[in-house]
């Protein structure tokens, strides 16, 4: 990306890198990219400074009383403060103070509208929070949806008018590649999972699974938080290991320990799991859910229900050819991803906003 001059001023949900999700690593991508190239680019994060690299100057103020959801409302003061080329947030959420101080052109990211398909999934303080900011964000200039079943989402769902939405998708980090150097255990075939333990993501299926396999091992990789009743029934089953939280540095050798890699998922804007594990060179087994299938492509196996799933992971247990044939397949779909082409995106959206001035 060529260097420009123009002034961007962005606000984000979590701050850029925390890496621990798909929004924080886009964040961390677009801001760095373009805090390399342009001469004045500051970013407002819900953390505090001295946990954020890069010459991040501001942070909104809160404590352990105030959510940092709640904090954006307060934040609207340092949002009036600031004149810049191009406002930008990575979520509704973030957006609303720079809605509140009426900053223009704006532009938002919609990473997807699960508070709104999905109200039952989420607490209901939460989703009234999300929705009302979700309804707030569709002022924006110009609304980014990170695949086009997001996209399709929001027309059906919302009255966010086309001709102001853009598709742009995420990337995958060049780090993310086969490791020789790890060697699995062959005396069992493992089944790995990273991601949340929200009800979308579904995690419940790779327990049920993994109670009817007992002869393969079943990775669950993350924090469970709140969900204390799903994380009691799979410590209850033997052949599930739970691993915890992987720090982003762990994240690629975690990956090639798998044999298998399952996203039991009902719905995402993006899914940056699997295509992580695509380009390890691990085969990929998803639902067949908005977003992620989309992204999987044909470079993952994509299933309907449960038993499919169960089914495709035995295929892939006693084929050794299924095994590369998708672990190939997978590459070549990850490599299509890439954050360099999901900045220039971005770049060629900022920038004919500024020339529409």
């Amino acid at each position: 990306m060529e260097g420009t001059n123009m002034k961007i001023f962005m606000s984000s949900i979590y701050y850029p890198n925390a890496l621990t999700c798909g929004i924080s690593r886009h964040t961390y991508h677009l801001y760095r990219a373009f805090k390399n190239e342009c001469r004045d680019v500051d970013i407002m994060y819900p953390y505090p400074n001295n946990q954020v690299e890069y010459g991040i100057r501001y942070s909104q103020i809160h404590n352990r009383f105030m959510m940092p959801e709640i904090a954006k409302l307060f934040s609207t003061k340092i949002v009036l403060k600031q004149k810049a080329d191009i406002y930008y947030a990575d979520y509704p959420t973030s957006a609303l103070p720079l809605i509140l101080a009426n900053k223009k052109p704006l532009v938002v990211t919609f990473h997807d509208i699960n508070p709104i398909i999905h109200p039952e999934w989420q607490h209901p303080i939460y989703n009234w929070w999300h929705r009302w900011c979700y309804k707030i964000a569709e002022r924006a200039d110009k609304i980014v949806f990170v695949s086009e079943s997001a996209k399709e989402d929001a027309l059906r769902y919302t009255k966010i008018k086309e001709d102001k939405i853009m598709v742009v998708y995420n990337g995958v980090d060049d780090k993310y590649k086969i490791l020789h150097s790890v060697k699995r255990d062959g005396t069992v075939f493992v089944i790995g999972y990273i991601g949340g333990y929200s009800k979308a993501k579904n995690v419940k299926t790779l327990i049920h699974i993994a109670k009817e396999l007992p002869n393969f091992k079943f990775k669950l990789c993350g924090s469970f938080g709140v969900h204390h009743d799903l994380e009691y029934e799979a410590r209850l089953t033997p052949n599930i290991e739970l691993t915890g939280y992987i720090p982003e540095g762990k994240m690629v050798n975690c990956y090639n320990s798998f044999d298998v890699f399952v996203f039991p998922s009902l719905y995402e804007g993006f899914g940056l799991p699997p295509i992580e594990a695509m380009k390890c060179g691990i085969p990929t087994i998803v639902m067949n859910a908005p977003g992620v299938s989309e992204v999987v492509g044909n470079g993952g196996i994509v299933v309907n229900n449960t038993n499919e799933m169960k089914n495709s992971i035995v295929s892939l247990y006693n084929s050794k050819l299924l095994r590369r044939e998708y672990s190939m397949k997978g590459i070549d779909r990850a490599n299509q991803f890439t954050w360099g082409k999901m900045v220039e995106r971005y770049k060629n959206i900022f920038e004919g906003m500024m020339e529409r001035k």
